[in-house]
């Protein structure tokens, strides 16, 4: 493309000295463009411009690494061309300091090289949103509580606020308003300006001032007028049909007074809204007369269908705005006017709130960016209505020889300013370079202002010379000529100025510029669109039965395609066979959907790949660690305590938990827990006792530690970690987990600690349907189908493109809050009554809400363009239908309306996108298929019959997709296999290898006897060796505070003497009176609980120190206390059962010694037991242990290197001192 510009784009990379907006569609090559122009500047001999005097604002920082990259290409090329210019040298020195970066990073550059100018310190942070997020949630609920408690202190309107709109049970609807509130004022250039202009519109001074001089009301009055016009069209379609048809003129009289009224409303549009009002409240259409008996049936049901549809509008109309007069919407606005302003009030509170806590912290978010730089930007003096350039914008208008920005449709109003104020704007001279295209400005939600795209479209003149220059380029050289065909038949029916913010016409429709080769296998040909019927049901499941439809409709499809299609590839010049890499399958919104299709393309054997990082939390590893933390920052919850039991973590069945419940019926599931721990009954309860011990040591390390510590340390103890790895899919369950630690440990780089407000920033995204997880890029080799949403679509192009889903509805929710925010009409607010438990709309909340719904329906039509623009060779759409013969009937009706456009009204309806291409594709000759479903409804003449266009229109039942997926699967399977599968018997073989084969089969490990036994053990394992192999590190502890019980479990109490015993000071005084001062001051240093130090008994230990043995510990040279070890041993040591080949395997033993004393011939070995005999023999006690006695002495000779003379247990009831040999 680039040895052979087109006139446009020469324009586009000549023209200079001048304000330029480059309006580049889709496919037309405006990167190249852009790229091109730089490097003319750069190369201009007459020039001589540096680089880092450019200044070039990309929309992703990706795409400000690729327009780098190009250009340092360019530039490289140029020098071997010329390898003794110096500026060309120059420039590729410059090249990585220069100005190429997106709009947020140039503020940051700002900011840190003119701080000083700011309240900010030099090292302020840049906070990200979920950080951002939880600061402003935070300050937020500090100010609402200083506002609750001044109720009943002059708040009372405050109250009043909170119940209208607080929410049911608290008040989250009102955080989430102000929020919504604060960060809206924050995307104008002068925040406090609008909320002020907000409080003005509940202000009407009857004497001075008119309802309709409120821009809610000029709002409401022009989309109605526009409207009105519509529904004149649609009456004049009838009128004229009358007028056409043989027999229906008696049709005409009444549809002349239709057109009348209509005229008339249209008329009074433009008076007063009093006078507008009064006019809709009269307006009424007559009856129609007797119905002809002779003249053309169609004719007739069409007349009869459009009069409804005008009529029906108009209802809706006369029910809704015309029952709000002048005196009504102004007693509305008063009532209304204290509830604003006390919002504008908690507003600025806030905000006022948050930007000092802010600037305390040397913190910024990303608002504050844009706004500091404005501020850098702006003298002092300026006002709104006056921007006056600071000393510092004059610098940069001189330094910055251009000024371009890419994707200039998404940028917003304060970001507009800014550029303006960087620019040399008002000198006759311009030097910004805008491009983009308004029909893909797709980012309303991240407020982009496409509006400020279509007035410059308006004003920028195409006349050589003039200072505000245009250029469209509408050459496309991505797709095939069948593609763009398509897409300029359809967007010319339903791409308008009302309600796609631009009108598509012949300046706007694409023209083929790439050159597609005809071969046999080549994807030339219609654009496909296939319609799968369904039943009027709206349950959730209908609508995943058909999502499921579409994606068995789409895996056959991709299959047919794979086996015989070729692909043209522009680096070779040659065809190739289609991969699965070459299609890309594109859904508005893949949340709740996207694994779907994954799970059907995968059945069918289709390798597909997804970046929409769905479903991470509910992955089963993640779910269950996210449990677990729950429960360690709070044990009180039923649900994590459930998840946790039940999951390898514990490994308990459902009969462990029905027999858990069933011990306590009522009550909480963890009070029934910990009575089957205080029970002590059997190994169910011992395995619970073991993970309440193991949870209170969590609980204390979430307390002390880092967050991504404990996460790795509950992974090793629990052995959590190790085991999803052995999983199917172990690497990417590993992944999930590492990225949690990730997460966490990014989390706590932030101002934020500790495990509680983790688990509620986790919770926050949950909510709002985002992920916690950056999607890895995919490479361009991987051979797989991708899925992805249509904005990740947007800049990249497939071979083939299936956009499916096209059935799912839009999402207004956001039209149904009770206050709706709009950027030019300020707040629309529905009065709410609690006592009569009413909520009506006033005239502000439905203008409100009326261009919401316009301008949502808006982005929902160009986020349609930038799907089908995706599609170099194959444009394939797939949509599901409720209702189908009552939606087919509809849509084909407009097939007879002459107009090429439709009305505004038709296209305001649309619920979905099919609303909008079925009716247009069924005015097509290739149509015929939808208008025969609709009971041979005929084609009107107009020019979009002879459309160079052509479609492909497939209709489907479900109970066809699934037969033809079952008698695909039974074809290519083998019937002799599927036989003996069936019947159970063994499958028949005549291979030479079969004794090979039951060889291998048969095969058994030599060492399988080890396999089964642990690497590492435990000294305390020991003992539980024979009956369990692989003993689980299961908790020991429960925490105190949610224990029904005050006293300590046995367990709890040995862990609590030899605490004591590790921390006594040997010196003090040990009688009990001193033995209790120690304990105390163990409990004051939070050593140990006092529950704990209560278990304790003085008596007892006082009596060991008064021992003999206690004597010889006390007279020791050295004295170690709670020694860990770790030693290496042959496994035939601690398995005899392996026998010699037990000899050359080790395995790891760890263990704690209690107590070690060297005296002058050797250690004293002392193990403490602070359980109770209950009346056993000791003898039996003492077998149990001399196991662990003799591992501990082993230990302690290997690693000291001295013998230990004499082992001793010593249990501290009764006062028993136990030698062992």
């Amino acid at each position: 493309m680039n040895s052979r510009w087109t006139k446009e784009q020469l324009e586009a990379i000549h023209i200079k000295g001048c304000n330029l907006l480059i309006s580049a569609a889709a496919g037309t090559g405006k990167t190249s463009v852009l790229i091109q122009r730089i490097i003319n500047r750069l190369l201009n001999p007459g020039e001589k411009v540096d680089i880092d005097r450019l200044l070039v604002v990309t929309f992703t920082q990706a795409a400000a690494s690729e327009m780098r990259e190009r250009l340092a290409q360019a530039l490289s090329q140029a020098l071997t061309q010329n390898p003794s210019s110096r500026h060309l040298r120059r420039q590729l020195f410059l090249l990585e300091k220069a100005n190429i970066t997106t709009l947020h990073s140039f503020c940051l550059d700002l900011l840190r090289q003119y701080f000083y100018l700011l309240p900010l310190p030099p090292s302020f942070r840049v906070m990200g949103e979920a950080e951002a997020s939880l600061f402003r949630q935070e300050i937020l609920e500090r100010v609402l509580e200083k506002e609750y408690a001044q109720v009943g202190e002059g708040a009372d309107i405050f109250a009043e606020l909170v119940d209208d709109f607080g929410g049911e049970k608290d008040d989250s609807l009102l955080q989430d308003l102000i929020l919504r509130l604060y960060i809206f004022s924050r995307t104008h250039p002068w925040p406090d300006h609008w909320l002020e202009e907000l409080l003005s519109s509940f202000t009407v001074n009857e004497q001075t001032q008119k309802l309709d001089e409120l821009p809610w009301v000029r709002s409401l009055k022009e989309t109605l007028a526009q409207e009105i016009k519509d529904l004149i069209r649609m009456a004049e379609e009838a009128l004229n049909l009358a007028c056409t048809s043989p027999g229906l003129s008696s049709y005409i009289e009444t549809l002349e007074q239709d057109l009348n009224e209509l005229n008339r409303l249209l008329r009074a549009s433009q008076c007063s809204w009093e006078e507008f009002c009064l006019t809709g409240q009269k307006i009424c259409f007559p009856q129609l007369r007797h119905s002809p008996k002779k003249g053309s049936k169609e004719s007739k049901e069409t007349i009869l269908w459009l009069r409804q549809e005008y009529r029906e509008k108009f209802k809706r109309w006369q029910k809704s705005y015309f029952n709000h007069n002048t005196s009504f919407t102004l007693r509305a606005l008063h009532q209304l006017k204290p509830l604003v302003e006390t919002l504008v009030h908690l507003v600025r509170t806030f905000g006022k709130a948050y930007q000092e806590a802010k600037e305390t912290q040397g913190l910024v978010d990303f608002q504050d960016l844009e706004h500091y730089t404005l501020n850098l930007l702006l003298a002092p003096s300026s006002t709104p209505k006056n921007l006056i350039p600071s000393t510092l914008a004059w610098e940069l208008k001189e330094n910055f020889v251009e000024v371009l920005v890419d994707e200039y449709q998404d940028i917003n109003p304060l970001q507009e300013i800014i550029l303006q104020l960087v620019s040399r704007q008002g000198s006759g001279h311009g030097n910004l370079v805008l491009i983009g295209d308004i029909k893909q400005s797709i980012y309303r939600f991240r407020w982009a202002e496409p509006a400020l795209f279509g007035e410059k479209l308006l004003t920028y003149s195409t006349d050589p010379g003039s200072p505000n220059h245009k250029v469209n380029l509408t050459t496309n050289f991505r797709s095939r000529p069948e593609i763009l065909h398509a897409i300029n038949f359809l967007f010319r029916q339903i791409m308008t100025q009302p309600l796609g913010e631009i009108e598509y016409d012949a300046s706007a429709e694409l023209r083929p510029g790439a050159s597609y080769p005809q071969s046999r296998g080549c994807l030339a040909g219609p654009v496909e669109l296939h319609l799968i019927k369904g039943e009027s049901s709206q349950e959730a499941e209908e609508e995943i039965d058909h999502l499921q439809g579409e994606a068995r409709l789409i895996a056959q499809r991709i299959k047919e395609l794979i086996k015989d299609s070729w692909v043209w590839d522009e680096k070779t010049c040659t065809f190739r066979p289609l991969s699965y890499r070459d299609i890309a399958l594109l859904l508005r919104s893949p949340q709740g959907k996207s694994n779907i299709f994954l799970e059907e393309l995968m059945l069918a054997g289709i390798p597909v790949h997804t970046d929409t990082g769905e479903g991470y939390f509910s992955t089963p590893e993640v779910a269950t660690i996210l449990s677990l933390l729950k429960l360690i920052d709070n044990p009180l919850q039923d649900i994590p305590l459930a998840s946790v039991l039940r999951s390898p973590i514990v490994g308990l069945n459902a009969k462990d938990l029905a027999r858990i419940r069933l011990l306590k019926p009522n009550g909480d599931f963890v009070s029934a827990v910990l009575t089957m721990i205080h029970s002590g009954q059997d190994e169910l309860a011992r395995r619970l006792t073991e993970f309440w011990h193991k949870l209170e040591h969590w609980r204390t390390l979430a307390r002390r530690g880092r967050l991504a510590d404990l996460l790795w340390r509950v992974f090793r103890e629990t052995g959590y970690y190790d085991f999803v790895g052995a999983l199917p899919g172990g690497e990417e369950r590993q992944a999930n987990l590492q990225a949690l630690i990730i997460r966490a440990e990014q989390y706590e780089k932030t101002s934020w600690r500790g495990l509680g407000g983790f688990l509620r920033f986790v919770e926050r995204l949950q909510e709002k349907g985002e992920d916690m997880v950056e999607a890895q890029p995919l490479s361009e080799k991987e051979n797989v189908v991708r899925l992805m949403s249509i904005h990740k679509s947007k800049g990249l192009e497939f071979p083939v493109v299936i956009v499916a889903g096209l059935g799912s509805q839009f999402n207004f929710k956001d039209l149904y809050r009770n206050i709706l925010i709009h950027k030019d009409l300020g707040v629309g607010i529905e009065i709410v009554e609690p006592e009569k438990r009413l909520v009506y709309p006033t005239l502000m909340y439905l203008a409100t809400r009326n261009r919401l719904h316009r301008e949502a329906l808006a982005e929902e039509l160009r986020i349609l363009y930038v799907a089908l623009t995706r599609a170099k060779e194959k444009l394939i759409l797939v949509g599901s239908v409720r209702g189908w013969e009552g939606k087919i009937r509809t849509w084909c009706r407009w097939a007879t309306f002459s107009d090429i456009r439709f009305p505004g009204t038709m296209l305001l309806e649309a619920k979905n996108y099919l609303d909008w291409i079925v009716p247009a594709v069924a005015r097509h000759r290739d149509g015929e298929p939808l208008r025969k479903e609709a009971g041979g409804i005929s084609l009107a003449s107009s020019p979009l019959a002879k459309d160079p266009s052509s479609w492909q229109i497939s209709i489907w039942c479900p109970q066809d997709l699934t037969r033809s997926l079952e008698q695909e699967t039974y074809s290519n399977s083998n019937s002799i296999l599927l036989t003996s599968l069936q019947n159970l018997t063994p499958i028949p073989t005549s291979s030479s290898c079969k004794e090979e084969v039951a060889g291998a089969l048969s095969w058994v490990y030599p060492y399988y006897k080890a396999c089964s036994l642990p690497s590492k053990v435990t000294v305390s394992d020991l003992k539980k060796l024979p009956e369990e192999p692989f003993p689980r590190p299961f908790v020991k502890r429960k925490p105190r505070f949610i224990s029904q019980s005050k006293d300590l479990s046995p367990l709890e109490v040995g862990s609590a003497f030899h605490l004591v015993m590790q921390h006594l000071d040997l010196r003090g005084d040990l009688t009990p009176l001193g033995l209790s001062k120690q304990i105390q001051a163990m409990v004051e240093r939070e050593i140990l609980t006092p529950e704990q130090a209560a278990s304790v008994s003085l008596e007892s230990i006082a009596k060991f120190f008064q021992s003999q043995l206690g004597k010889r510990v006390l007279a020791a040279k050295i004295i170690e206390r709670e020694v860990p070890f770790t030693l290496g041993l042959p496994a035939n040591k601690l398995y005899p059962e392996l026998g010699e080949e037990g000899f050359k395997e080790k395995v790891v033993l760890q263990g704690i010694i209690d107590c070690l004393a060297y005296e002058d011939e050797g250690w004293l070995l002392i193990d403490y037991k602070a359980e109770r005999l209950e009346g056993a023999p000791i003898e039996i006690a003492v077998t149990k242990y001399k196991k662990q006695l003799e591992f501990y002495a082993l230990a302690v000779e290997a690693i000291y290197g001295q013998k230990v003379k004499d082992k001793y247990l010593y249990f501290f009831e009764g006062g028993i001192a136990v030698r062992c040999p």
